[in-house]
C-alpha cells in the first residue's frame, strides 16, 4: 500500500461472501468483509494522493498501526458498512498504552459509512472526493477494546493531525449493550494518550448519533480529547449529537476535554 501511495491514489475495497460454506451451512460470517489495518502505512514520495478504505462491515485500525504522509497530501477515506448491509463501525486504537498516529501533510480524513456516494472537499482549494453517504454504524458485536460497548466510530489513543486537511466523521450506534455511543473520543486518565485532533487552519465536522437500548447511549460521548482548528470560518469545529433513548443525552462533552477555534 505504501508504495502504491507514493504513486498515486489507492482505493481498497471489500464485499460480502457470494458464496455457501457447506462445512457452516451458509454464508460465511465471523471477518468476512471486514478491512483491518496492523502495520504502519507510510507515504514519502510522489504527488498528492488518496487512501480509499471501503468496507462491508468494520474498519479496525489496531494500536501502534499509523497511517502517515511525509511528502504532500495524503486524503483518508474510512468508509465502512460501503454496501448497506447493516453492520459496519469504525474503530481507531485498542489500547491507551499505545498511541495511534494519522497524520495526512496536509490532507483531509472522513469516516463514515453508506451504500450511495457523494462528494466532500478535504481542504480548502482542493478538487471534490467521493466518499460514503452515509454514517458507519454498529448494530451488534463489540469494539477492540471493550466486550460491553459498540460504537459507530470510536477513537482511543488516537492523534490525528492534518496540517490544513478538514475532518468529518460520521457514526450511529444501535446495539443493546452498555455502552452504544454514535461516536466515542475515549477518556484515559494518563494526558499522553489522550485522544486529540487537530486539524491546523482546516475544519472539524462530528456528527454522531444513537437508538440504542443500552444503559449509555449517546450521539457524541467525547472525553479526555483535545479538538484543535485554526480556521476563522464560524463552523470551525461543529460537534453534533442526537439521541432517541430516553434518559439519555445526545451529547456529553466531559473529562479535561479542551475544544479551541480560532
Amino acid at each position: 500500500i505504501s508504495s502504491s501511495l507514493n504513486s498515486g491514489s489507492v482505493t481498497i475495497s471489500t464485499t460480502s461472501p457470494s458464496t455457501n460454506n457447506p462445512s457452516t451451512g451458509g454464508f460465511e460470517s465471523g471477518t468476512d468483509g471486514d478491512i483491518t489495518v496492523n502495520s504502519a502505512i507510510s507515504k514519502n514520495s510522489g504527488p498528492d494522493s488518496t487512501l480509499t478504505l471501503k468496507a462491508h462491515r468494520h474498519i479496525k485500525v489496531a494500536s501502534g498501526a499509523s497511517i502517515t504522509s511525509e511528502f504532500n497530501k495524503l486524503n483518508l477515506v474510512l468508509w465502512a458498512n460501503q454496501d448497506g448491509a447493516a453492520d459496519g463501525r469504525i474503530e481507531i486504537g485498542n489500547s491507551v498504552t499505545t498511541l495511534t498516529n494519522i497524520t495526512t501533510n496536509g490532507g483531509g480524513i472522513w469516516m463514515g459509512g453508506g451504500s450511495g456516494s457523494t462528494t466532500w472537499t478535504p481542504y480548502s482549494g482542493a478538487s471534490a472526493i467521493t466518499v460514503g453517504n452515509g454514517y458507519a454504524l454498529s448494530t451488534s458485536g463489540s469494539t477492540l477494546s471493550s466486550s460491553n460497548q459498540s460504537n459507530g466510530i470510536s477513537l482511543l489513543a488516537t492523534r490525528i493531525n492534518t496540517a490544513g486537511g478538514n475532518v468529518a466523521l460520521y457514526g450511529d450506534s444501535e446495539t443493546s449493550l452498555q455502552v452504544n455511543d454514535g461516536i466515542r473520543m475515549q477518556y484515559d486518565a494518563t494526558p499522553t494518550s489522550a485522544t486529540q485532533i487537530n486539524a491546523g487552519a482546516g475544519k472539524i465536522y462530528v456528527d454522531g448519533k444513537t437508538a440504542s437500548g443500552g444503559t449509555y447511549n449517546f450521539g457524541l460521548d467525547i472525553k479526555g480529547t483535545t479538538l484543535t482548528s485554526t480556521s476563522t470560518a464560524a463552523d470551525a469545529i461543529t460537534l453534533k449529537g442526537s439521541s432517541n433513548t430516553t434518559g439519555n443525552d445526545q451529547a456529553v462533552v466531559a473529562g479535561n476535554t479542551t475544544i479551541t477555534a480560532s
